[in-house]
């Protein structure tokens, strides 16, 4: 049985919990495995040789399930990328059933991730990791933290699973890439969304006087810590930074493999992402 996987780095949350509810509205298949805790900022780091438990969450299972479509729902002692991991390697186990994920969404995530924190997010690590897999993969965020109403960043991004969940033909050289696992979707959602979409090219964000130095007893034993940044953004026009500051929900296009891999976009590709001028060049995202 097909089905959309779904992972995140907050664990169980209210943005997971939209996200099921509205996926399954479409009657999607969903299995579901999280960091059992937060894993925040982790990127794409994996749990090498350690054990981690795996354990299924009936009562989360029995509060959003509505009979729609099948839901499975695991919390796992590890990071994004080591739920996807699983979920490449325990394929055909008794643990996964019947159930074939091939499809991912990781999120919805509480905080924004645009610019370069694509590098630091676990969110991200987490839908790159399923790409790698040649699992098609999105990750979406809702730019706010602390909890609030993420219904509209679940809505639209069920909205676009919606779309590339039932498509069969893959004709484009872009879309071919995404459903091949060597793209992938990074989404970012405003608070204050106006629900419509942009493409956006990554941005400038950099963060300033983030160190916090606690406790000093000596010069030879500190407690730092990284808290309470000044976030400095350039407003560049067809950015995810400007996309977002000017109310609409961003959409990017992003390589899985890093730059020298033999996998890595070819020219060809290259010139392709560099001519999208609007979201209209990618139709097939929302057709």
């Amino acid at each position: 049985m097909d089905c959309i996987f779904i992972t995140n780095d907050d664990g169980l949350c209210k943005g997971l919990e939209s996200l099921i509810t509205d996926l399954h509205a479409y009657k999607i298949p969903l299995f579901v495995v999280v960091p059992s805790k937060n894993k925040s900022a982790c990127s794409m780091s994996i749990s090498l040789r350690e054990k981690m438990r795996l354990s299924r969450r009936k009562e989360v299972e029995k509060n959003l399930d509505k009979g729609l479509a099948p839901l499975r729902v695991y919390t796992l002692e590890g990071t994004p990328a080591d739920c996807s991991l699983f979920i490449e390697y325990a394929k055909g186990t008794e643990v996964l059933g019947n159930f074939n994920p091939v499809f991912a969404v990781s999120g919805i995530n509480h905080g924004a991730n645009l610019s370069h924190d694509i590098l630091h997010s676990g969110t991200v690590g987490g839908a790159r990791q399923c790409s790698m897999s040649g699992i098609p993969s999105i990750a979406s965020s809702y730019c706010e933290h602390g909890g609030g109403d993420v219904g509209i960043s679940a809505k639209l991004t069920s909205e676009i699973c919606f779309n590339l969940w039932f498509k069969k033909d893959h004709l484009d050289d872009l879309e071919k890439s995404f459903y091949s696992g060597n793209l992938f979707l990074n989404l970012n959602i405003p608070k204050d969304c106006n629900g419509v979409f942009k493409y956006g090219l990554l941005g400038i964000r950099d963060y300033k006087n983030a160190l916090a130095i606690n406790s000093i007893e000596n010069l030879d034993e500190l407690e730092v810590k990284f808290d309470g940044p000044n976030i400095i953004e350039e407003n560049i026009e067809k950015t995810d930074v400007f996309n977002v500051n000017s109310k609409f929900a961003s959409i990017s296009l992003i390589p899985t493999w890093p730059y020298s891999h033999p996998r890595f976009p070819n020219q060809e590709l290259i010139n392709s992402l560099e001519n999208i001028n609007s979201v209209e060049d990618l139709s097939w995202i929302f057709s």
